[in-house]
Formats: structure tokens, C-alpha cells, sequence
């Protein structure tokens, strides 16, 4: 099991672009494609915590799990 960021689905809900996101976190709109892409392999909680704040919800609900590649 992997464990991802539902970042992009949050986005589209709450109807944010990248730049938006940016702009409300202080985050490089980089590491936020990064994170929205999938391809992040770590998350500081700082960086969670300022994403919930932002999109209006639980950090818990920021973090999925998919099945790993192999299964």
C-alpha cells in the first residue's frame, strides 16, 4: 500500500488553481504540483497543517492510500 495526497481532488472541489493555493499558503506553486502530481515521496506535517488550513478541511482527509505498483 502506498500512501498519496488527494491534493488535486481537493483543489477541483473547492474550485483552486495552483497559484491560488500559492497565494494562500506561501507554498512555491513547484512544490505544489509536485504534491498534486504524485510524485512527492514525503510531507512535512507543517506542510499538511498549512494545506488543511487553506482548503477548509481535516489534514486527514489531505492523505489517500493506493495499492502499491506491483500489486
Amino acid at each position: 500500500m502506498r500512501i498519496g495526497i488527494a491534493l488535486g481532488a481537493l483543489m477541483a472541489k473547492k474550485r483552486l488553481s495552483i497559484t491560488e493555493l500559492a497565494d494562500r499558503t506561501g507554498l512555491e506553486p513547484s512544490q505544489l504540483e509536485i504534491l498534486r502530481s504524485g510524485e512527492a515521496e514525503a510531507v512535512r506535517f507543517s506542510t499538511l497543517s498549512l494545506l488543511a488550513q487553506a482548503l477548509g478541511c481535516d489534514p486527514s482527509e489531505l492523505l489517500e492510500t493506493k495499492p502499491n505498483d506491483n500489486e
